[in-house]
């Protein structure tokens, strides 16, 4: 190293630092056992000092923390260290010094700059945009893969990262994701940073050497970490999950209540994109959850039409079962009783039925109507090993000591509104009373083949006031996609 750079040696902290003051070095190598004035006391010092607080630190040694230190050294090398691995590092370090000292003079000529981010990296350039105290917002721009340019924001604040964003992402998630960019443009517009924008609170060099740790590791365990397309579900039921976890592990979990995707649980947690990976996959090794490979496709029952469900709306349901099976099951049913007030209604609803993938219609008992008979409808598949098992509920009074035994323990009531509506509420009426008297059972109103109007669900709600909580009222037209409307009726009554 001697033989291309001026090397200056001090024996103690002390010596270092007159050393240091006198010669202004652009690179500090310290030891972990500096005597006199320890390597973090140095560094300290020497960051405050106007005309040694550009100059890079190498600190040697293991520590016990080092995120303790992040915020005042550039590298941290651990026992053993390679002299090499030094030289080389200094020799690349003080390369970018130089592309600095160019950018800071532009910064000094101009209040605003712009650039390339294949030329300087967003590490280099944030940090001297630290060391010089800029005030204002740095927008970085690159082209995305489907042709259209993604934008990100950084807004420095006394040259202190203070927030960023990029997409729907904030904070410390949306800067490590912009500290990944290494190619597009950057542009620095000064202005002043009302208090209110100061969002991150972290120690700007602390930040950067963490984004960087992030970046290097996601890098050299990517062929280790979930892909982006895969699949990701639970293998434990909710009532197996830990009570007490840590707020990532909790956010992680909640969000595979909405996504099944690992791109959009890691786009909609508000961690740090390396950080949710590797919990998603201490997960997978703990056996809480199955990532899929990301061709991986469920093989669900076939069907002549579409699918209903969202995986999120699967789960959901899957663990509202298992809160009412402890012991679980291979294939369980959860149950939705059906009530029209005409043989007619129950019909044409089994009819809808017939176009959701999956769907099986049972044969109806030999001589009744299916609004007069106790029998299964349908049932349709949700998920792998969970069924929606539709059972009708007969209306004729001779079945009215049975009313709450069909109704008890299913997701709710639905009943099915055909023809002139006050007739078809007066057949309703009696089983609608008896049921009213069980406790937490839902009721749901399907009005068949009529148009969604203000007038008639104005003359439900006023028909149904005997209700004591407010009827869930769905219309299903016929000129209307019949099986949207219903897969939009089946999302309102699953748990």
């Amino acid at each position: 190293m001697a033989e291309k750079h001026a090397v200056f040696f001090a024996k103690d902290g002390a010596a270092a630092l007159e050393v240091a003051i006198a010669k202004v070095p652009g690179v500090v190598i310290a030891d972990a056992d500096l005597p006199l004035i320890d390597a973090r006391k140095l560094a300290e010092i020497l960051r405050t000092n106007p005309r040694t607080q550009q100059a890079r630190f190498f600190f040697l040694g293991s520590l016990e923390s080092e995120s303790s230190l992040g915020d005042l050294f550039d590298e941290v090398l651990s026992d053993p260290v390679d002299p090499r691995a030094i030289a080389r590092r200094v020799t690349e370090l003080l390369a970018k010094q130089d592309q600095l000292d160019a950018l800071e003079g532009d910064l000094g000529a101009a209040s605003e700059l712009e650039g390339q981010l294949a030329q300087i990296s967003l590490v280099d350039l944030l940090q001297s945009f630290h060391l010089n105290r800029k005030e204002g917002d740095v927008q970085v721009s690159r082209p995305g893969e489907d042709g259209l340019e993604e934008i990100g924001q950084i807004v420095l604040h006394g040259g202190d990262i203070v927030d960023a964003s990029v997409g729907e992402s904030a904070g410390e998630k949306a800067l490590f994701r912009l500290l990944g960019w290494n190619e597009g443009r950057f542009a620095f517009r000064p202005c002043e940073v009302e208090e209110s924008r100061i969002l991150i609170q972290a120690p700007t060099r602390a930040l950067l050497m963490e984004g960087i740790r992030q970046l290097d590791e996601g890098r050299e365990h990517r062929s280790d970490l979930p892909a982006p397309g895969s699949r990701v579900s639970l293998r434990v039921r909710q009532t197996e999950l830990p009570h007490m976890v840590h707020p990532l592990t909790q956010e992680v979990l909640v969000s595979l209540e909405l996504y099944e995707r690992v791109e959009d649980i890691v786009d909609h947690c508000s961690f740090p994109d390396y950080q949710v990976l590797r919990t998603l996959q201490t997960l997978e090794g703990r056996r809480i959850v199955a990532i899929d490979p990301p061709d991986f496709a469920v093989a669900l029952p076939v069907g002549t039409g579409v699918s209903l469900f969202t995986p999120p709306q699967e789960r959901r349901l899957r663990g509202w079962l298992d809160s009412r099976y402890p012991n679980g099951a291979v294939s369980v049913e959860a149950k939705l009783v059906v009530a029209g007030n005409s043989a007619d209604a129950v019909e044409r609803f089994s009819h809808v039925l017939c176009n959701l993938k999956g769907c099986e219609i049972s044969v109806p008992m030999d001589g009744i109507p299916l609004n007069q008979g106790m029998q299964d409808i349908a049932r349709i598949p949700v998920g792998i090993d969970t069924w929606l098992l539709f059972v009708n509920l007969p209306t004729h009074s001779s079945y009215d000591s049975l009313w709450p035994a069909v109704a008890y323990g299913g997701l709710g009531v639905l009943f099915l509104l055909d023809g002139d509506l006050g007739p078809a509420l007066s057949a309703i009426r009696p089983a609608l009373e008896r049921l009213s008297d069980l406790p937490q059972t839902r009721f749901f109103f399907l009005r068949m083949g009529e148009e969604d109007s203000s007038e008639e669900r104005s003359a439900l709600r006023e028909a149904l006031s005997f209700v004591e909580t407010d009827p869930m009222l769905f219309f299903l037209e016929q000129d209307e996609d019949m099986v949207e409307s219903l897969g939009a009726l089946l999302a309102r009554i699953l748990p």
